[in-house]
């Protein structure tokens, strides 16, 4: 028994172990290079309040508190190891409420989001095959996408919001995928990614869909199937499965209200810790979104003004619209600034020693926005369908573009933001050269010629080898085609109600990259392991 033990750790695990560090090899490489090549990145003013402003409403209600307050923790890594040549150190509660930037903090942090993303998309690969070289060919063709790795060496709640997504996406296919009982600790992991996510980016709650989705489509398949083929209909089996991706669905769907619930809870905790009252900051968002007004006809600009003001159910909301026309007319053809706007309005609304003026403009501004949006429906539809179709040219390139010119939007911003101008990405350097950087390197120019709408087309045809392949081979491709359709229809979604809710931005578009690149390498190994099958039998999945 000992010899024949011996004997199978001699022939399986050397394999296994290479074939994993070779997965690891490629999966790491980009991030060695970007921490060696590129200086840290930053996401505008964003990143900066995000690892630097003290408990309150931007860094609880505005950007998703997770990012915000974890993100300290390496910072003040840093901060200490500053502190053994001699620099000053801090006591821990004193730094994570009040936090100050050091190179080392900086690093510190990148360097924990590139080992997160590691781990993440390590566990995605394992996750969608078994079998050595089909992890590595999927490995490389994750690697070869350089935007996952910009912005995990970018300081944004984004970096986090984009290793959480992986973990949620293979946690999902782990599950769509399991022919057994799913356990309760199973469906409790995947609720605590889930409400992590929401507490990341509260737009993140979208992914709640994915699972019921996912299942809902499985359970349609298994019917279709069921009523085409003749030969399943004297058969339980398919109808068990249809019932059984149902209920899970259900469960899904279920867990997903409770995560939202449990991520508003622990918001409103956080905003009872720090002394400030609890509400929505969608309306502030929304005034991104009114700079499209200014782009319309005077005519039926002031028309859309006039039935938001009818609609209004405050008078500040009322008052607030009437401001904004006024803005809008003295303009004189200048952008719309929001915040000189916003900034403008509140003491005319709430004059100074107005008590909860803060709270009182965000409950006008909200009103504001579902004035607009729900007195004219078709308008506010139409712009965010052209902005939709718009994004979705977007190129990778673009993306890692947009955070090169958000890192240099830090040069205009010495008076607002002090501590980055001292630190390595701004010394010695100006905006121009940190700009040059996105075309320097061949690595951040790939796939420069592909849309999303061509990418598209490639996940089509990977969709359609899938079909082809289960239907000539007689194999059960059902869970692979359900869960890479609902990867794709969440991250469209997500993208659809940014392209409502505020300004279209290139940087919104990378979830919907996000999920269509885990389905495409969940097609590519479902594809590669199928032709590889000819010959010896394919690992079957928990």
């Amino acid at each position: 028994m000992n010899l024949q033990l011996l004997a199978l750790w001699r022939s399986k695990r050397p394999h296994r172990l290479v074939g994993l560090a070779l997965t690891a090899v490629c999966l790491a490489w980009p991030s060695l290079w970007l921490l060696k090549t590129v200086p840290p990145l930053w996401r505008d003013s964003d990143g900066h309040s995000q690892t630097t402003g003290r408990p309150g409403a931007a860094t609880i209600l505005l950007h998703g508190p997770l990012y915000s307050f974890a993100s300290r923790a390496p910072l003040y890594a840093g901060h200490l190891f500053d502190g053994i040549s001699g620099a000053p150190v801090r006591p821990p509660g004193d730094f994570l409420v009040r936090p100050s930037l050091s190179d080392s903090g900086v690093y510190a942090l990148l360097l924990t989001q590139h080992a997160a993303l590691l781990a993440a998309q390590m566990f995605l690969v394992t996750s969608i095959s078994a079998v050595a070289w089909v992890r590595c060919a999927i490995s490389v063709s994750l690697a070869a996408n350089a935007v996952v790795y910009t912005f995990a060496h970018c300081v944004t709640s984004e970096s986090l919001s984009t290793i959480g997504l992986i973990v949620l996406a293979t946690l999902g296919l782990r599950l769509v995928r399991r022919t057994r009982k799913i356990s309760v600790r199973d469906w409790l992991l995947l609720g605590i990614v889930l409400t992590l996510l929401m507490l990341t980016r509260q737009v993140n709650a979208v992914f709640a869909a994915l699972l019921p989705a996912a299942f809902l489509l499985l359970a349609l398949q298994r019917m279709i199937r069921r009523f085409s083929d003749k030969s399943d209909r004297a058969r339980p089996q398919p109808a068990l499965r249809e019932r059984r991706a149902l209920r899970r669905g259900i469960i899904a769907a279920g867990i997903g209200v409770a995560c939202l619930i449990a991520s508003i809870i622990c918001i409103r905790l956080l905003c009872a810790a720090a002394d400030i009252s609890y509400r929505s900051k969608t309306g502030f968002t929304f005034t991104w979104r009114l700079k499209v007004l200014q782009d319309l006809p005077p005519d039926e600009r002031d028309r859309l003004l006039g039935d938001a003001g009818a609609r209004a159910s405050t008078p500040d909301a009322k008052r607030l619209i009437a401001l904004l026309g006024e803005t809008l007319r003295n303009a004189s053809g200048a952008p719309l600034d929001n915040i000189g706007f916003m900034n403008a309005a509140r003491p005319v609304l709430f004059p100074p020693g107005t008590s909860s003026a803060a709270i009182k403009m965000d409950r006008a501004l909200n009103e504001m926005a579902k004035a607009f949006l729900v007195s004219n429906p078709d308008v506010f539809g139409r712009l965010a369908l052209n902005d939709f179709a718009e994004l979705r040219r977007t190129t990778l390139p673009d993306l890692n573009d947009f955070l090169f010119r958000s890192t240099a939007y830090q040069f205009d911003s010495r008076k607002k933001m002090p501590d980055p101008l001292v630190l390595s990405t701004y010394r010695n350097s100006n905006a121009d050269t940190v700009i040059a950087l996105a075309t320097r390197y061949a690595y951040l120019r790939w796939w420069s010629g592909l849309s999303y709408n061509a990418w598209l087309l490639v996940w089509g045809a990977c969709l359609g080898v899938v079909l082809l392949l289960a239907r000539f081979r007689r194999t059960d491709a059902a869970a692979v085609i359900s869960y890479a359709c609902a990867l794709l229809l969440t991250g469209l979604t997500l993208l659809l109600l940014n392209c409502f809710l505020t300004e279209a931005l290139v940087r919104f578009t990378l979830p919907m990259f996000q999920m269509l690149f885990v389905s495409l390498a969940l097609l590519l190994g479902h594809i590669l392991e199928r032709i590889g099958s000819s010959r010896r039998r394919v690992p079957s999945y928990v």
